[in-house]
């Protein structure tokens, strides 16, 4: 705060009068800001602390960012009414070509890097991006009533 004061030629000793001495001196926060004054806790030491001092910084988790997924999606379904032993068989085949992007690293909890001024900075391949995806499954009637299913 000094040095702000000295540039202005505001050094009284008072602080509140050196202050309005530099307002009407047309100074404003940004030159108290450009002498290394900033926003902070009274308990940490800074000067424009907020209507309570020792009320500390606080991280809030918004909702911010974007995710797409885009594919292509293909199934083959198979029917076989018997099949050797087996009374009745189903199988599915399926295939995704795809993408998923997003601004977070994933889509658990929290994003790997934020910028609020622009959410959508940091948007690219996201931790679950597989760009070739094959699902294999089948459903067998066993003979005595068992059956089999992946």
């Amino acid at each position: 705060m000094q040095a702000t004061f000295a540039s202005f030629g505001c050094n009284t000793g008072t602080t509140s009068t050196d202050v309005d001495c530099v307002i009407s001196n047309g100074g404003s926060i940004d030159d108290f800001a450009g002498n290394g004054l900033g926003a902070g806790s009274g308990v940490d030491g800074f000067a424009f602390s907020g209507k309570n001092r020792n009320f500390r910084g606080m991280g809030i988790i918004s909702p911010l960012g974007l995710s797409l997924y885009q594919a292509l999606q293909v199934r083959l379904r198979g029917d076989l009414p018997r099949w050797g032993p087996f009374k009745h068989v189903i199988t599915n085949i399926t295939y995704a070509l795809g993408r998923f992007d997003s601004t977070g690293v994933d889509q658990d909890f929290l994003s790997g890097s934020a910028f609020n001024d622009r959410p959508t900075k940091f948007f690219g391949p996201a931790g679950q991006d597989r760009t070739h995806q094959i699902g294999l499954s089948f459903l067998v009637d066993l003979p005595w009533g068992f059956a089999l299913n992946s």
